[in-house]
């Protein structure tokens, strides 16, 4: 019922490497300073930017999700 793609994407999510980036913040820790996100957080926006992108362009929005859900991993 999915494709290739939407199983990566679900893979990814359901990873230890993924789960891991809600702990880490982009360059630094400062709970005082709202504007400092999660690498998480981080990934959601990027996901959510490139997959209109993608839309618009009539490029492969499922590979899109999957590549912009995993950019991360490893940092």
């Amino acid at each position: 019922m999915r494709s290739e793609f939407e199983r990566d994407y679900t893979r990814v999510l359901h990873s230890s490497a993924f789960r891991r980036l809600k702990h880490k913040t982009q360059v630094f820790y400062s709970p005082e300073n709202d504007h400092i996100c999660t690498r998480i957080e981080h990934v959601a926006l990027v996901e959510s930017i490139s997959y209109t992108i993608a839309k618009y362009l009539g490029l492969n929005v499922e590979l899109t999700r999957a590549i912009a859900t995993a950019h991360d991993i490893g940092h």
